[in-house]
């Protein structure tokens, strides 16, 4: 009996100790202080959302039958920064040092997931944006005053349910692909690919991105001698497709280039607009429902 409580003391840690394991396989790549949530310093003040995130998912949760499955407080612990707007493709540089400073300088979002029920959903927060003039407009003067009050601060730009596996489910499943990386970022609202990839750095340089569950219409145009080897892109191929796809988008006609148009995907967020746009809408619909709960 004895060695029978022993075996399974023992399986039971070897199971606990290989999902410990998993997990951090992510984080030798994908895990530096200042991209991790729960270790940033961001991390106070986007938990300070969490009971308006709750309040947003259940919201939207209607297929829940029982509503005891809705969960009590949030689960930040796969939650991982994706830098946008990033104008990566006008570096001019392959230098991790050059790039990271400038991502350093670029806006970023936190994605929050969550399983709820058997459904993927997700939370993504972005720092509010100085009000943009152009579009103040269209605005009330006490939706002017919300947008600049929240400057500066983390504020909710979207709740998303029906999505994909988390992002860091995706770069687990293939993080044999970045085995030779020794850091490894994610970077959306890249022209041309739109949604979230894996950028990967080698040696100090940019060497590759890893293409993540998504529809990315650039990569699926670019010639065979430039394409995919491995399920990995080099980085100078994409930076160059990306540099033609902007020339085709601004010629209006394409002039002769080898990107192809395409409808962008739905994104699971909108990375391919502003970052102070989309914190111009949140602001506006924190207004609402804060009007709808007086």
């Amino acid at each position: 009996m004895k060695k029978i409580l022993l075996l399974i003391l023992c399986s039971f840690i070897l199971m606990n100790f290989g999902t410990v394991a998993s997990a951090e396989s992510v984080w030798e790549v994908l895990g530096e202080k200042e991209d991790i949530l729960t270790e940033s310093d961001d991390f106070e003040g986007v938990k300070k959302l969490e009971a308006e995130m709750l309040r947003g998912l259940e919201d939207m949760c209607d297929w829940l039958k029982d509503p005891s499955d809705f969960p009590e407080s949030m689960d930040f612990s796969m939650a991982v920064k994706v830098y946008v707007d990033t104008g990566i493709q006008n570096y001019e540089t392959d230098q991790e040092k050059e790039i990271i400073k400038n991502f350093g300088q670029s806006e970023y979002v936190w994605v929050i997931p969550m399983v709820i029920s058997g459904e993927n959903v997700t939370v993504t927060v972005a720092k509010g944006q100085p009000l943009n003039e152009e579009r103040a407009s269209v605005l009330t003067s006490e939706e002017k005053d919300e947008i600049r009050d929240q400057e500066g601060k983390w504020t909710i730009s979207e709740w998303a349910v029906g999505v994909g596996d988390p992002l860091l489910s995706q770069v687990q499943d293939k993080k044999d692909l970045l085995k030779d990386c020794d850091r490894a970022v994610l970077v959306g609202g890249v022209p041309g690919l739109h949604e979230p990839a894996v950028l990967g750095f080698k040696e100090g340089k940019a060497a590759l991105w890893m293409p993540l569950g998504f529809s990315y219409p650039m990569l699926e145009d670019l010639p065979k001698s430039r394409g995919v080897s491995n399920g990995l892109y080099q980085y100078s191929d994409v930076i160059e497709a990306s540099q033609e796809y902007v020339r085709y988008i601004n010629s209006g006609s394409g002039g002769g280039g080898s990107i192809v148009e395409k409808e962008p995907p739905v994104s699971i967020f909108i990375v391919i607009v502003s970052v102070a746009v989309v914190s111009v809408f949140a602001a506006i619909f924190v207004i609402w429902e804060r009007k709808k709960a007086e």
